[in-house]
């Protein structure tokens, strides 16, 4: 008899399955604008020229080896990450804010879950927005967690729906874990202004819920790292307790080395300290410690001001780049008078825009177009390009007339 008999089929990862697709699709016009990778206007993956001198450098080995890292990551990585969002604040200064090194973003969530289950009992409930990253709610509910969504777009208006979130995040207290997007919300684009952020902070403050921030896309909503930073430096200002995941993915084009980290801001250094230690306990006991090349590249960034000054430049040039995209294909969009308010999609943010269209025009699109984007209408307009964006708009466009 077998032990796994009892097996079930899963379903596939949603952006992945369609990555699958564009791969198998033989046609000579297929576009993916499914998963949320930059590239650059020939369509090609790009390395920031900055992480090519980096790596460079770090061809030395007289003063590099393979050996085991801490626990917590690789020397120095955990200050500078930490550094880079907060700088010289309150918290900062009187060391109060945990940090340590994660498998990227999604490790930091998920490691940011265990730790919730394992040391928070009273966290009962994890509120995440509508919609939201699809890994978010599978995160958080396979450790047990029971995941609410609150209002955040409304497919009426095409837009947020403020009030609706602060109605459904009224409805939180302390036994609650609220994940927002710092910037570049994945899937919608759409981010708050900072007077809604002043209204979020002071309703965390009555309701005494705890916050993570998913900070994935820092820099590519406005071009400025410390601009999109800005919803962290004001929990922080206000003496919130929150969380941080933070990702080099996107803002250093480090997908496939997975480079990330979980900062967590608390009332006293002491505690900052017992976070770390329960931090290494969960670590140890999944993968013993964090890979060392992601977490090189960036303290050597980071530690050279020519090399952080040339990042933050080069962010600002791949952010613009989506930006014009983005304008271009509204432009198109307009031009063919197709029907639909593309305006509001033109004022989104960040990595990917939120399309107005249904499943079955989204259908239309991958299987008679071969344009690659997901069934919720998010496209990442980094895979816009000018060889590929008046046959996108084409496609958007017969797709909109010719499906109601």
């Amino acid at each position: 008899m077998t032990h796994f008999k009892n097996l079930q089929p899963v379903k596939n990862d949603t952006i992945f399955h369609y990555l699958e697709l564009y791969f198998a699709d033989k046609s000579s016009k297929k576009v993916n604008l499914s998963i949320g990778a930059y590239r650059d206007d020939d369509g090609l993956p790009y390395i920031f020229d900055v992480v090519k001198d980096a790596e460079r450098d770090l061809l030395d080995y007289s003063t590099y080896n393979k050996e085991y890292t801490l626990i917590d990551g690789v020397p120095n990585y955990p200050k500078l990450s930490r550094n880079l969002i907060f700088k010289d604040c309150l918290a900062n200064r009187e060391n109060r804010i945990a940090s340590i090194q994660t498998i990227a973003g999604t490790g930091s969530l998920r490691l940011s879950a265990e730790l919730i289950k394992n040391n928070f009992p009273h966290i009962k409930n994890v509120y995440i927005s509508d919609p939201t990253w699809g890994p978010h709610r599978f995160i958080f509910d396979q450790l047990g967690l029971n995941v609410i969504n609150y209002p955040y777009y409304s497919k009426k208006t095409c837009t947020k729906d403020f009030p609706a979130m602060l109605e459904g995040l009224n409805n939180c207290g302390n036994d609650c874990l609220v994940v927002l997007h710092t910037c570049a919300h994945n899937p919608t684009g759409i981010d708050l202004t900072k007077e809604e952020w002043k209204e979020i902070a002071e309703l965390t403050k009555i309701k005494n819920f705890l916050v993570l921030f998913d900070s994935a896309y820092l820099g590519f909503a406005s071009g400025d790292f410390d601009i999109d930073a800005w919803p962290i430096k004001y929990f922080e200002e206000n003496n919130i307790e929150f969380l941080v995941s933070q990702s080099f993915s996107k803002n250093m084009g480090l997908y496939g080395e997975r480079i990330g980290a979980l900062h967590i801001v608390c009332k006293d250094s002491e505690t900052a300290s017992l976070l770390v230690q329960n931090l290494k306990l969960i670590i140890r006991s999944f993968y013993t410690s964090p890979s060392l090349h992601g977490a090189r590249i960036v303290n050597r960034i980071l530690e050279n001001e020519d090399y952080l000054n040339r990042w933050k430049k080069e962010l600002e040039i791949v952010a613009t780049r989506v930006q014009t995209m983005r304008s271009s294909l509204i432009s198109g969009l307009k031009e063919l008078n197709t029907p639909g308010n593309w305006d509001l999609v033109g004022q989104q943010k960040g990595m990917f825009s939120y399309l107005p269209l249904s499943e079955a025009q989204c259908y239309r699109m991958i299987d008679y177009w071969h344009v690659y984007i997901l069934p919720s209408g998010r496209i990442n307009i980094a895979g816009l390009s000018p060889d590929n964006l008046q046959y996108v708009i084409d496609s958007i466009d017969n797709c909109v007339r010719s499906v109601n």
